[in-house]
């Protein structure tokens, strides 16, 4: 199982060493490293050169690439011009993987060889140092993955061509360019497989993340992807769009809540009220969106189980 791993890195010099290590200590071998500098004002190309001065090897391969156009999606894309590999994994620079997580996909496709996807479990290391399991699921995955992210950049290895047939990485979403690439993929209906036994990543949010703390900072570009998901599912053939686009309007609902929640209704309410008014005509669904907006604009968790199993 040959991969190529992908992580773009911004102003990263004094983080990225464990995600390097974490991955210079990978038991499975071989290994295409490419690391992709976004343009760094520190001297973050410094510290990825001297990974590799240190740890290129013959079943290392490291390569250092530097990629001018801003955000991650376009770093991403330039290193996967770089790969050549079957099999093709991205990772954020302030991560970190367990040393056996490239030996698990490989002994699941071992049991699954006709998989074009392989996801696992994944760990959230919050500000406060608490560790959080995050959602994981095999069943009704598209649904999941639209309500948990559950195709997170960090949380899956897919061959090659998956990525290529999609287009790969859209730089124009600043914001939450995972979710929006996951439902390309997922509208190609590949075959998945999983890794369930236990989490071998670690996401490490932090206020210098990828992924950010709030979301009224980043509201434009929020609202931006779901916009984008909803055309590709309104644009597709896939069996379930119809009830997938119900789920996206529920993303708005969680979205508008989280905004009212960090004290923003300006946009809270404008973005909560044009799903409520599309739904006038489904009292059941319009009713239950009311509720879950005002049970996660006070804290409450969980809720989009019990969408995903009303939504059809």
């Amino acid at each position: 199982m040959d991969i190529t791993i992908i992580v773009p890195v911004y102003n990263r010099a004094h983080l990225v060493g464990a995600t390097l290590d974490s991955i210079a200590a990978q038991t499975l071998r071989p290994i295409h490293l490419v690391l992709v500098d976004n343009n760094s004002q520190d001297n973050t190309l410094k510290v990825l050169l001297d990974f590799k001065k240190r740890h290129q090897s013959d079943d290392f391969k490291v390569t250092v690439l530097q990629e001018t156009r801003r955000g991650a999606a376009a770093a991403r894309n330039c290193g996967l011009q770089e790969a050549t590999t079957e099999w093709v994994m991205f990772f954020d620079s302030d991560d970190i993987m367990a040393p056996d997580l490239l030996e698990s996909y490989a002994r699941a496709l071992e049991k699954h060889a006709d998989a074009e996807i392989i996801l696992t479990r994944a760990t959230l290391k919050q500000v406060d140092g608490k560790m959080r399991q995050l959602p994981y699921f095999e069943k009704d995955f598209f649904a999941n993955h639209l309500i948990h992210a559950t195709m997170a950049t960090q949380r899956y290895i897919a061959r090659r061509k998956c990525f290529l047939n999609v287009g790969g990485w859209d730089p124009s979403q600043m914001v939450w360019d995972d979710l929006e690439l996951g439902v390309r993929l997922l509208l190609k209906m590949p075959t998945l497989a999983f890794v369930a036994d236990k989490s071998r990543i670690t996401i490490v949010a932090g206020e210098e993340s990828i992924s950010g703390l709030d979301f009224s900072s980043r509201h434009a570009g929020c609202e931006m992807a779901l916009a984008t998901i909803e055309k590709k599912l309104q644009d597709s053939a896939h069996p379930q769009a119809e009830r997938l686009m119900k789920i996206v309007d529920y993303r708005r609902v969680v979205l508008a809540a989280h905004y009212a929640r960090e004290g923003h209704l300006e946009l809270a309410n404008p973005l909560y009220g044009s799903v409520i008014r599309k739904y006038v005509s489904l009292p059941v669904l319009s009713t239950l969106f009311a509720i879950a907006y005002d049970y996660i604009r006070h804290g409450g968790r969980g809720f989009g189980r019990l969408i995903r199993l009303i939504v059809r």
